[in-house]
């Protein structure tokens, strides 16, 4: 009965008391929205001009093709989008969504990706890009399967978790160029259960689509399992990568 009554108290006290929330990126104290001012400032969406291909921003206004995806040549892929760029507080947030179990990051990030995917084409089934396994050992989840299960809880749409797994480990590829991104991740992924993905249309699901070698390689192992179209959806996009 006490225990009742002082969550009774303590719900009363939340209703009557003004909102004080914490920013989602540097802690500070806030009493609206989810991100303070001056961290607000340096969040950017992707709302400018973007290459037809990965939904990066193009240098300039009369490019249709970024300069990353002229690097990469053919993709396997259909088409890339994501609603953030991968630069100022960006970068802390995914590392803290990685590394510092912060989950309340992957359902903030979600939100804009669910209005991101309507401007994405018909798909049947979603996938997210697969983890070493390895590396659950210093990670307790996938950034990219969290992200994958709140989108399909926003859509309605199966998600099919490990239909595709990471057969080797490719190591950390922050300081991989876009070409050495390529070729590490090359034959580094495989299809589980064919019969899942044939003839299908299928949402790719990741945090970051960096120079794209990964997202790539992925669609490419999907397109031999015979899926019929593949689009990727990421929560932000970096900048143009080095060469």
């Amino acid at each position: 009965m006490a225990n009742k009554l002082l969550k009774f108290f303590k719900k009363a006290v939340e209703l009557l008391t003004p909102g004080e929330f914490s920013c989602i990126v540097c802690g500070k104290e806030i009493f609206e929205g989810e991100m303070c001012a001056d961290c607000a400032k340096e969040f950017f969406k992707n709302d400018k001009k973007r290459c037809v291909r990965c939904s990066r921003p193009t240098v300039s206004i009369d490019d249709v093709v970024c300069e990353q995806c002229k690097l990469i040549g053919e993709t396997y892929y259909d088409k890339a989008f994501s609603p953030l760029l991968y630069t100022g507080v960006m970068l802390g947030l995914v590392r803290k969504f990685k590394y510092d179990e912060r989950r309340d990051i992957g359902v903030y990030l979600s939100k804009y990706m669910l209005e991101e995917f309507k401007n994405v084409p018909y798909v049947d089934v979603i996938v997210s890009v697969p983890m070493w396994s390895g590396k659950y050992q210093s990670r307790l989840y996938s950034t990219a399967d969290e992200l994958a299960k709140l989108i399909s809880k926003g859509t309605g749409i199966e998600y099919l978790k490990d239909a595709v797994i990471k057969t080797r480990d490719t190591g950390t590829q922050t300081e991989l160029s876009g070409t050495e991104r390529l070729q590490n991740v090359k034959g580094s992924f495989r299809v589980k259960g064919r019969s899942l993905v044939k003839d299908k249309s299928i949402l790719l699901v990741d945090d970051v689509f960096t120079t794209g070698a990964t997202a790539n390689e992925v669609a490419r192992v999907l397109k031999g399992a015979k899926a019929d179209k593949v689009y990727v959806l990421t929560s932000a996009i970096a900048l143009k990568k080095k060469e």
